[in-house]
């Protein structure tokens, strides 16, 4: 079991296997077709009887993750244009159907496809300095795919409203609002890793993991595909650019 690319590194320390996103020269935004190898991998490291829990996180101190890679058009164009889930539909499917933790270990800003992300992970610890936000309003176009990965992770209201303005918030605001369950110092993130892994690995699953297992698998591929219609329909008359500065 290896990482299909330099994008997505892969580190297996015993029962636990960690996905890091290796983009940090762009704050960690995957292209289409990564968002897809991101969706294969996932996959793969579930199947394997080994791994008892999975560990996502970005590389560098800057983001998490900053969803799609806008500036590459041609590939946003044609994952648009095919017939099966976009990239982070893809992977919001594989992840909310694994059989182990998914653990969000948030090493710096989440935004846009990264909070996407986030809403299929079954816990997440954040630095502090973290933001978090859905700001695609701002290129034009409105976040289905990732608003459909965060249902029922924080309050309909709320983001909803994160989505109509585009507005980024801290983790302080993110932490009371629901969207990560922790926050510590950065220089403690991994040792608040640690301690709940090894919960883990002795026996505890997580509060969402229960859920999640417990939902209806068809009503959420089914809420999946129609954000991912909707995302299509939707893509044809926006303003793509650029990656927002998150910095």
């Amino acid at each position: 079991m290896s990482a299909p690319s330099d994008a997505l590194l892969l580190r297996r320390q015993g029962p636990v296997a960690t996905i890091t996103l290796n983009h940090p020269e762009r704050a960690n935004a995957l292209d289409p077709g990564e968002f897809h190898a991101l969706a294969a991998l996932l996959q793969s490291v579930g199947a394997d009887p080994d791994v008892k829990v999975v560990v996502l996180t970005g590389q560098g101190e800057r983001a998490f993750c900053a969803g799609l890679n806008l500036a590459d058009r041609d590939a946003i164009r044609a994952d648009i244009a095919s017939a099966g889930p976009t990239g982070l539909g893809a992977v919001l499917r594989v992840a909310f159907g694994l059989e182990v933790p998914l653990i969000a270990r948030l090493n710096g800003s989440c935004v846009a496809g990264g909070m996407g992300l986030l809403g299929a992970c079954d816990y997440a610890i954040s630095v502090p300095t973290a933001r978090y936000g859905l700001p695609e309003i701002h290129h034009g176009m409105i976040p289905h795919v990732a608003l459909a990965g965060l249902r029922g992770r924080a309050r309909d209201e709320f983001l909803d409203e994160c989505a109509r303005t585009g507005d980024l918030i801290d983790a302080r605001t993110a932490l009371t609002a629901g969207l990560i369950d922790e926050l510590c110092e950065r220089q403690e993130l991994d040792a608040a890793i640690d301690m709940f892994l090894t919960a883990v690995l002795a026996g505890l699953t997580p509060v969402r993991m229960q859920r999640r297992l417990a939902a209806d698998m068809v009503g959420v591929h089914d809420r999946l595909a129609a954000a991912d219609l909707a995302a299509r329909l939707s893509a044809k008359s926006s303003t793509v650019d650029s990656i927002d500065d998150i910095s």
